[in-house]
């Protein structure tokens, strides 16, 4: 269950087919691999440009604050960002998980992405947090993400 977030982040723009999110693994560890697979799952559907699929790994009732700052309520609003995203111009995004923990039926993930622009231009840097939730299906999904640009998070209110 890799996210991300990670998240996540993934969702600045899309990938093409010399471009795609990417995940850099190395400090991902066994205790993280359920995480790890719904990010896994989100970074192929941002890939495919499949928007329905990536939202799939929200919650319905997802939070998301994005690094423009535009905050987004529930998985609908989720895949209208996502689709308007996957639209626009290609870009290579890698993910980097730092720290995540998973106890019952919450977990987190925090960590750093990277956005490459395919036209030349700056990297774009940032932080994110995902906070997952277990559904009843056992599944996990993302039920809030904050994504910042810079290497600080935003205080944030929930």
């Amino acid at each position: 269950m890799q996210m991300l977030a990670a998240a996540l982040f993934f969702m600045f723009s899309a990938a093409q087919s010399q471009d795609a999110v990417r995940i850099d693994w190395s400090r991902v560890t066994d205790r993280d691999a359920d995480l790890a697979a719904v990010r896994g799952e989100y970074v192929a559907a941002v890939n495919a440009r499949d928007a329905s699929g990536a939202s799939a790994m929200y919650t319905t009732d997802a939070l998301a604050l994005f690094g423009d700052g535009d905050l987004v309520r529930g998985r609908g609003a989720v895949i209208q960002r996502l689709q308007t995203g996957l639209a626009g111009s290609a870009a290579a995004i890698t993910l980097t998980p730092t720290r995540f923990s998973a106890a019952q039926d919450v977990g987190w993930e925090t960590g750093t992405f990277t956005i490459r622009p395919a036209a030349s231009g700056a990297a774009i840097e940032g932080v994110y947090i995902a906070i997952y939730s277990r559904g009843a299906d056992q599944r996990w999904r993302i039920a809030m993400e904050v994504r910042a640009t810079g290497r600080t998070l935003p205080a944030v209110v929930w």
